[in-house]
């Protein structure tokens, strides 16, 4: 199983924070990480998201460009305090790739809590738009049990951007 870590999009500064909408950058970031995925080849079959509003519309944005096949629903723990190792708990109910979209710190501590046990082990850096994708490894025979992840790709929205080209896609 794999599973893509996202960094929401850029968001309007001011306001209440759970309404926060994605800007016109951060709409950017999500369009080009959805076409870049799309390139890829990787297609979760869902993203699952947070409940503040610029993770909400940036799962949107990546589903669409990835099309529509990809369903987004809405998933508590993903909020910037929240315990990663229930959410890590959570994943291994999936049995289909999955992305999730969420905030920092927790996309961080979650990917170091994922790749070496310890949600201080690793820091990967995720700016806005940011995206890392991991793979759970198959458990070796005499294993603890502790699912294992190895890092198959980490790109910035800048790196992105490079890559994938210009907006008017």
């Amino acid at each position: 199983m794999k599973i893509i870590l996202m960094r929401h999009g850029d968001a309007e500064i001011g306001g209440v924070d759970s309404k926060r909408r994605l800007s016109e950058e951060g709409r950017r970031e999500a369009c080009l990480a959805g076409e870049f995925l799309l390139r890829l080849g990787e297609t979760p079959g869902a993203i699952l998201h947070s409940e503040l509003r610029r993770s909400a519309q940036t799962a949107e944005i990546v589903a669409r460009r990835l099309g529509s096949g990809v369903r987004t629903s809405l998933c508590h723990g993903l909020l910037p305090g929240d315990p990663v190792s229930s959410f890590a708990d959570r994943l291994l109910e999936e049995q289909d790739d999955v992305m999730a979209v969420g905030h920092q710190p927790f996309v961080s501590s979650l990917a170091a809590f994922l790749l070496t046990g310890t949600q201080d082990g690793l820091r990967i850096k995720f700016p806005t738009g940011a995206l890392a994708s991991l793979e759970r490894l198959p458990e070796p025979s005499g294993s603890s049990g502790v699912p294992c992840y190895s890092l198959r790709f980490h790109a910035t929205a800048k790196s992105i951007s490079r890559l994938v080209g210009g907006w008017d896609r």
